[in-house]
């Protein structure tokens, strides 16, 4: 029985990463596409053109690039460090936004670290 729930789950932690990301990408893509839609729809009124899918897409990238340029500054750093300390205070929320801040600032090109380091511990 035990090799059973073994195997089990096994198989359930190698599904689960990949199910749990194509369905954020899912999410993402979703998303993306409505919120798009909702945008060109409050620009333009009625959309005078014919919407392709994938715009959202676009748009989505578009974002988040303006998003970085944006962040380069010293006073949107600023800006948004005081709109996240909020986060920081929650205790649920801060455990949460912490690990995923981590792992982000642990993968940045700013922040390059040495983690190769040898370490010498003496055991009493």
């Amino acid at each position: 029985m035990k090799s059973v729930t073994r195997i089990f789950l096994r198989g359930l932690f190698t599904i689960l990463p990949i199910s749990l990301c194509v369905y954020v990408l899912y999410f993402f893509f979703m998303w993306a596409e409505s919120m798009s839609y909702g945008i060109l729809e409050w620009i333009f009124g009625e959309v005078p053109f014919s919407y392709v899918k994938g715009m959202g897409v676009a748009l989505a990238l578009l974002l988040i690039f303006l998003l970085g340029l944006l962040m380069s500054s010293k006073i949107m750093q600023l800006i948004f460090q005081t709109l996240e300390l909020p986060i920081r205070n929650v205790p649920i929320l801060k455990s949460i936004y912490s690990a995923i801040k981590d792992l982000t600032d642990y993968f940045s090109s700013k922040s390059k670290k040495k983690t190769n380091v040898v370490v010498s511990i003496k055991i009493p």
